[in-house]
């Protein structure tokens, strides 16, 4: 293709991560790669008012569609004043690409005073993200940016910044032809291996009354969760780990850990299955919070072994896969639980509720009022104020399935209502 750029490359390999919409902010930086979005009109650009708020876009973006968010940021501040939405997409495990321009490349880690030439700017986006990359030359352009969506979309998910230098953008490069079948190459989905997964089904077959701590991790995981439910084993989520179950399920105990009634029903608990989550210490008061002596880890990340609270058994693994292989071994062996524990659960979920509402006083009848205007299907999006800390995460209502990926464009399915 005559004239075919850097900048039109970038368009093209957007389109084949199936990414549709991309958000950022217009700047002396990065209009050539935005020209050339432009001209392929394949690809929807969102402006926004600020680098920040593009981010957020992306990453609510990322978590609606199931797909790679990307954002477009200039250099230096503009690269900085994203920080905050990619430190976010990196605690939620959000798959962000980040795509910032550089000075030109003769000016590069100079500290010459050029436009928005901030030495260090690579470091600190690696130090908030997964990864930060820079392309060096035009010919290298598709391999930086397969690597850095590969590492977003690979569990752990998270951000990776991508640095194009200005004149890089500009510069003349010869259309790839492995474009028209490029496939990014993903690792496949860590499954456990068969001895973890059997000592996993050991502890399961001598607990009688076992719970399942549902995290970021497993909040795709609803359809193996619910095996699990169907077997008589109870729920209890993080708030990242929210819509995994549909918290109207008579087994689900929302993300409620820390009120007095959950506290004590977990004394009873003979062993606590953690799935996906890290055990914040937001949610587990510094971490001292008492969760049941018992306790196994389900993670995909060997770092989760033992990073907040120590495990009897920890298993490498993603968390659909792990619980579906756990639940084929659980049914096999005519799994039982203790009788009696879904008639506590609904003990404990009603009195749960009946205290915070008392808490909340006049403002309990609210989240009832919120949810009751929201159909099933519904998003409910919040900042970190009054309704997420009060009412949002333990009185508000979350139906999921969040397991359901949505194509671009798709509109939203029965049972999405859910928190970005």
């Amino acid at each position: 293709m005559a004239d075919y750029t850097v900048g039109d490359l970038v368009a093209e390999v957007l389109q084949r991560f199936g990414v549709g919409t991309v958000f950022g902010i217009v700047s002396v930086h990065n209009i050539p790669m935005l020209d050339a979005i432009g001209r392929g009109n394949a690809l929807r650009m969102v402006s926004a008012r600020g680098e920040a708020g593009a981010g957020h876009m992306a990453d609510a973006y990322a978590r609606v569609t199931g797909g790679l968010g990307v954002v477009i940021t200039s250099t230096g501040p503009g690269a900085a004043n994203a920080v905050p939405a990619l430190v976010e997409g990196r605690f939620a495990s959000t798959p962000l690409l980040h795509l910032t321009g550089q000075t030109a490349t003769r000016h590069i880690d100079r500290d010459q005073g050029t436009v928005h030439d901030t030495p260090g700017q690579t470091a600190m986006l690696a130090a908030i993200g997964k990864a930060a990359l820079r392309v060096r030359a035009p010919e290298e352009t598709l391999g930086v940016l397969v690597k850095a969506a590969t590492l977003a979309l690979t569990a752990p998910c998270g951000p990776v910044s991508v640095e194009i230098p200005v004149d890089l953008q500009r510069a003349p490069v010869a259309r790839p032809e492995t474009l028209d079948t490029l496939v990014l190459p993903v690792p496949p989905v860590v499954v456990a291996d068969d001895a973890s997964l059997e000592a996993l089904a050991a502890m399961l077959r001598a607990a009688r009354r076992p719970l399942l701590w549902v995290g970021n991790g497993g909040k795709h995981a609803g359809a193996a969760i619910g095996r699990l439910t169907a077997l008589g084993v109870p729920v209890v989520t993080s708030w990242n780990g929210r819509g995994a179950v549909p918290e109207d399920h008579p087994l689900c105990l929302g993300s409620t850990a820390g009120l007095p009634a959950v506290k004590e029903f977990m004394t009873t608990v003979d062993l606590l299955l953690i799935a996906g989550s890290r055990l914040r210490g937001q949610e587990t008061a510094d971490l001292s919070l008492p969760l049941p002596e018992r306790r196994a880890q389900i993670d995909v990340d060997p770092a989760a072994n033992g990073r907040t609270y120590p495990v009897d058994l920890f298993v490498q693994g993603e968390v659909a896969a792990t619980l579906d292989a756990l639940a084929d071994r659980l049914a096999a062996g005519g799994y039982a639980v203790d009788p009696g524990l879904a008639a506590e659960v609904a003990r404990t979920r009603d009195a749960a509720r009946a205290a915070y509402d008392g808490f909340l006083g006049a403002y309990a009848a609210l989240p009832a009022a919120v949810r009751a205007a929201l159909p099933r299907d519904g998003l409910f999006v919040r900042d970190v104020t009054l309704s997420h800390t009060t009412w949002g995460h333990n009185r508000f209502e979350l139906y999921g399935p969040r397991d359901t990926v949505y194509p671009v464009g798709a509109a939203i399915g029965p049972g999405m209502a859910m928190a970005i």
